[in-house]
């Protein structure tokens, strides 16, 4: 990379921000309804992802299904950005956008597919 170029990245990795493009509803405060919803439906162990991704197209919210089974395991919905350390481990930062879901309903989610994954398989 040109020394501009890491320059750029250097001060955008040091301000929080987001280097790629958004992910759906991070720009989009419409969006970001749709997402909190999804989430709190995962959260409560009731639906499949399928059920939910049709009753949010009902209402509008356009998504791929692997896009959509992505978006439950992306920090970026808890206010966090991905630092990828060259020589140095990747972790996790406090973002400057604001959190759609709180970290609370996010790790309820982690656990909710976690145990639907390991059931398939038993």
């Amino acid at each position: 990379m040109t020394k501009s170029t890491n320059s750029i990245l250097s001060r955008h990795l040091s301000e929080s921000r987001l280097l790629a493009s958004s992910p759906p509803g991070i720009s989009a405060s419409d969006e970001a309804e749709f997402i909190r919803e999804a989430f709190e439906l995962v959260a409560t162990g009731n639906y499949m992802q399928d059920e939910i991704r049709f009753k949010l197209r009902m209402k509008g919210f356009e998504c791929s299904k692997s896009s959509f089974s992505r978006i439950f395991s992306n920090r970026t919905y808890i206010g966090k950005v991905w630092v990828s350390g060259e020589g140095q481990p990747d972790y996790y930062v406090d973002g400057r956008h604001e959190a759609i879901v709180s970290e609370a309903v996010f790790f309820q989610v982690q656990d909710v597919l976690f145990w639907k994954e390991a059931s398939k398989h038993n």
